[in-house]
């Protein structure tokens, strides 16, 4: 039963989420089958104890002990369970979208052709949608579903009036630019790591009809515009300057996962270019960090990435902000993954030390941590060899050198990096 598609999910709810689908599972609104609240009370004490459940034959036999084993029934309970459990879910993510929940009202009133009640719903849901921050994809299309329902209203009613095609073409363009040119950014971005291109469908006359029809006075299409343009033009630093100054005026019009997106698209920008060497991107680089800090969009379930946590780091120090790096890395240590948070401490740690000319402090740091990360692991052996070199410590650098080619020679898994290292 372990290796089930029902208790591989159920072993991803929470203790307060097996309790509520407890609930829902003994409400007759939703399960009439006596049987399925039995399996899930079998089950649940387990999975919130995280204790090993039996194989099918044991559950059935405690389910019906008086009747020999039949898999087709067992199947069929945990199938049916299993339904529940996507049901409880689905409901779940429904009662969480209070618009969508208000749109499925509204639209629930058009179709029972109640006009007062169809009315006050839609301008609830108007007044929301004007209430709330974001200016998205989803607010547009909501605003599009709104408009829509009204005009299905109206054409029904057979009301001889303006029937509001022009606001509904108008919120269905923008959420569909938003989305077009949101994908074109991420498409871009993946293009530019693994080499791969992607065919950009209509993208151009997008391009040409958001610049002749004004709309870049709409945040949400402006940021993903100049987001686009500054990835199809790298060497120019306007596109990426109007782009970095809208990202810092139109913050908050975003949900939180879309400004993480466009603010490492700004980031990688930043990277890119400090790889060129040009060494002033770096300032801009961690100053686009600290934003992201400050706005706690760089940190997502409480955690913050150990790629975000060395980068961050690794700017600091390169930009001479030692001070600053330092407070950064003791006060976001415990926010990093508990199994990389010691090698990614110890590491930044260490990195600030060598920067500090703190070497046998930096050293010492190195060498008394395990790092399961094989990239770290480099970038480990390779601090070290530095600090050989400036201690004059050529024994040591060359026995390490030694050791570190025997290294790069095991790691299959490092692929291009073996060959800079070994260039």
């Amino acid at each position: 039963m372990k290796n089930s598609r029902l208790l591989q999910l159920l072993e991803t709810f929470s203790r307060a989420e097996l309790r509520e689908f407890d609930r829902f599972v003994r409400s007759p609104y939703f399960n009439r089958q006596d049987e399925l609240v039995d399996l899930l009370g079998l089950l649940l004490p387990l999975l919130s104890a995280q204790r090993p459940v039996p194989e099918k034959p044991q559950i059935f036999d405690q389910l019906f002990p008086r009747q020999p084993y039949e898999d087709t029934q067992m199947r069929l309970m945990m199938s049916r369970l299993l339904k529940l459990a996507e049901q409880f879910l689905a409901l779940n993510a429904w009662q969480a979208d209070d618009l969508g929940v208000q749109a499925g009202v509204m639209t629930a009133y058009r179709k029972r052709n109640l006009p007062a009640h169809f009315a006050s719903a839609a301008r609830l849901l108007s007044d929301r949608l004007e209430a709330g921050a974001y200016r998205d994809q989803a607010y547009h299309q909501l605003h599009f579903i709104r408009e829509e329902q009204e005009h299905l209203l109206n054409s029904g009613q057979l009301r001889v009036r303006d029937l509001n095609l022009e606001e509904i073409h108008r919120h269905l363009d923008l959420a569909y630019f938003i989305a077009k040119l949101r994908y074109a950014c991420l498409a871009l971005s993946r293009q530019q790591v693994y080499r791969k291109d992607y065919d950009p469908g209509i993208l151009p006359a997008v391009h040409k009809y958001i610049r002749e029809n004004d709309l870049l006075r709409f945040p949400a299409v402006s940021l993903y515009f100049h987001a686009l343009e500054s990835l199809e033009n790298p060497g120019k630093s306007g596109c990426f300057d109007r782009f970095k100054d809208l990202l810092r005026a139109h913050f908050g019009v975003l949900p939180g996962e879309e400004s993480r997106d466009l603010l490492l698209i700004a980031i990688n920008y930043c990277i890119r270019r400090l790889n060129e060497g040009e060494r002033a991107f770096a300032h801009e680089g961690l100053a686009l960090y600290q934003f992201g800090l400050e706005k706690g969009i760089l940190t997502e379930k409480g955690e913050l990435s150990r790629f975000t946590y060395r980068n961050i780091a690794a700017m600091a120090i390169k930009t001479d902000a030692l001070d600053w790096a330092e407070t950064f890395i003791h006060q976001y240590r415990d926010q990093l993954p508990s199994e990389y948070r010691e090698s990614m401490y110890s590491f930044s740690l260490a990195q600030l030390a060598y920067r500090r000319r703190q070497f046998d402090q930096a050293l010492d740091l190195l060498q008394k941590t395990e790092y399961q990360d094989v990239l770290l692991n480099l970038a480990a052996k390779t601090l070290q060899l530095k600090i050989y070199y400036e201690n004059s410590a050529f024994d040591l650098l060359h026995s390490h050198l030694d050791a570190m080619k025997v290294f790069l020679g095991r790691k299959r898994i490092l692929g291009y990096h073996r060959n800079n290292y070994l260039a």
